[in-house]
């Protein structure tokens, strides 16, 4: 009997229970949410529910509000809010969309609760689309975080939605914006310009253009965050830009007239890449304290207008690293402070270069130093050099026929090969130093010359293919240097007489190592080297004529 009574029980449950319903199980207020398809936030239709929000999820009977536990929207789900509502603890997940498309008379209401009340997840979208003029308002202290790869995007201009991420708007403190995270302003009107957008935090913010916009203003317009130009942006007015972490994106980004406010980008890093920028005559400015990347090839052009065109600067004054992509365009060059190249085929002076031969490259400031940081061979570009660091790995050769020069310090560094062509000389300034590391091999490649220079430290190897040896005469490697105050062997290094010719040695008692190579006859004065000597390829030491013990023996 009482099993027959459990039968009936269960029979009559499945007669009324309604289809996406466990029987007896209802929607409360506090239940957990979670969108059922796309649609609209105040219909029940949009919503299932459950009670612990793990199981048993139903058809919901109720809308969420601030009440509910957990609200989320799925992936591939679209929820608009049309008509007044107050929520909290809404999470938009990946491929989720919560649409704002209230009109004039409704609004939502972002309630203060535990924890920040809407969270935009990665690859998931606010949109903001209104046909009113109400932004959200907040209780308290609420929030909406945006996350990283999250997406607010702006749809309209309606209501003023650049206080979404203007840091002097009522709203902007509600608004947490992470790292990567990303305005869209996906709207042909433009936004507010003379303000500072996101907040001056480590964070680093994305706006990006994805509708061609212009604006400008007298008073400076701050980006602290990313500028992804995806359509044309054009700007106007003599207050500065400031990109505090770059420009990228597909689109370009123009000066409106020959003369304008400077776009500056001055944050901790940066990066560049994409489309044309297209300068006025107070150009861009890299500040001293930015690490900027160059991320593919890039124009940096000067604005033409219908009666002149801007003569416009690119002023490195922090550290630019080029990798192998190119800087082309028509403006100018000015190097203070430090650009890392990769570029196999140098600094400048063709179409390959990493600025190419229609750039103008202005003379380097004092303190400006140019790194060939390939691993590999590079060519390095002969141009009168502040300072000149050779890194990565491999052979840095200069191939055309020109002097480089050296106002400061050149530093080769372990592992790398700094050769000259053979012809043409490494002038340094009466007050340069020329560091060869542990490791490291500077290649005279010939008759070229070392000239000048107030210390040449020799820590690695140095190789001499000049006739008349290494130091002492004006046809020596080192041109004329003899003081030992000045030509510093340290030891552990190697002097190589490395010609596939004759050649006489340098008489000189602070040899470390030396070592014989190439082809032909290395005559030998007396000296009293302190290391090995070795003797390779084709070459033969003539020792004889100096009658020292340790090469009789050789």
């Amino acid at each position: 009997m009482k099993l027959l009574f459990i039968q009936l029980v269960v029979f009559v449950c499945a007669l009324i229970a309604t289809p996406g319903k466990l029987c007896g199980q209802t929607t409360s207020a506090t239940d957990y949410f979670r969108s059922a398809s796309s649609g609209i936030w105040n219909v029940a239709a949009s919503w299932q529910s459950s009670a612990d929000g793990s199981t048993n999820w139903i058809s919901s009977t109720m809308v969420p509000t601030q009440a509910a536990n957990l609200i989320t929207i799925r992936n591939g789900h679209n929820i608009t809010i049309n008509s007044s509502v107050t929520v909290d603890q809404v999470v938009v997940a990946s491929g989720g969309i919560l649409e704002l498309a209230t009109g004039a008379s409704s609004s939502l209401t972002v309630n203060d609760g535990t924890g920040n009340d809407i969270i935009i997840q990665n690859g998931a979208t606010f949109k903001h689309n209104i046909t009113g003029s109400s932004l959200p308002s907040f209780s308290g202290s609420s929030m909406v975080e945006i996350q990283t790869g999250g997406v607010l995007e702006i749809a309209n201009n309606n209501g003023a939605p650049s206080n979404y991420a203007n840091t002097s708007s009522s709203i902007a403190a509600n608004i947490l914006w992470g790292d990567s995270s990303i305005l869209n302003w996906n709207s042909s009107s433009s936004p507010d310009d003379g303000v500072t957008y996101f907040p001056s935090t480590s964070a680093i913010p994305i706006f990006r253009v994805s509708k061609a916009i212009s604006f400008g203003n007298t008073l400076a317009t701050v980006i602290n965050g990313l500028l992804e130009a995806n359509a044309t942006v054009s700007l106007s007015s003599a207050g500065t830009k400031t990109f505090r972490n770059g420009i990228i994106g597909s689109g370009t980004v123009t000066s409106t007239a020959v003369n304008g406010g400077q776009f500056i980008i001055d944050g901790a890093t940066a990066k560049l890449s994409g489309g044309p920028l297209v300068l006025n005559n107070n150009g861009l400015a890299i500040s001293s304290s930015t690490t900027a990347t160059l991320g593919s090839n890039k124009t940096f052009s000067n604005f033409t207008g219908s009666t002149a065109s801007a003569s416009a600067t690119l002023t490195i004054s922090g550290t630019l690293t080029t990798s192998d992509f190119t800087i082309d365009g028509n403006c100018k060059i000015q190097i203070d402070g430090t650009v890392k190249t990769t570029n196999a085929n140098g600094l400048s002076g063709s179409a390959n270069t990493t600025f190419t031969n229609n750039l103008t490259l202005n003379n380097f400031g004092g303190l400006s130093v140019v790194e060939y940081a390939r691993l590999g061979d590079q060519t390095v570009t002969p141009l009168p050099y502040a300072n000149l660091n050779i890194s990565g790995n491999g052979i840095k050769k200069i191939v055309a026929a020109s002097d480089i020069g050296i106002a400061g310090t050149c530093d080769i560094a372990t592992s790398n090969t700094f050769a000259l062509n053979g012809t043409n000389h490494l002038n340094l300034s009466n007050s340069s130093t020329l560091n060869i590391n542990t490791n490291a091999i500077f290649d005279n490649g010939g008759e070229s010359r070392v000239k000048g220079g107030t210390n040449i430290n020799i820590y690695g190897t140095f190789i001499t293919r000049a006739a008349a040896g290494f130091t002492g005469s004006t046809s020596t490697a080192i041109y004329g240097v003899t003081n030992t105050a000045v030509l510093a062997i340290y030891a552990g290094s190697t002097v190589e007489y490395g010609a596939f010719a004759d050649q006489q040695v340098t008489s000189r008692n602070d040899y470390s190592n030396i070592t014989f190579s190439g082809s032909g006859t290395k005559t030998i004065p007396t000296m009293i080297p302190s290391g090995t000597v070795t003797i390779k390829d084709n070459a033969i030491a003539d020792a004889f004529s100096s009658r020292h013990p340790s090469f009789e023996r050789v």
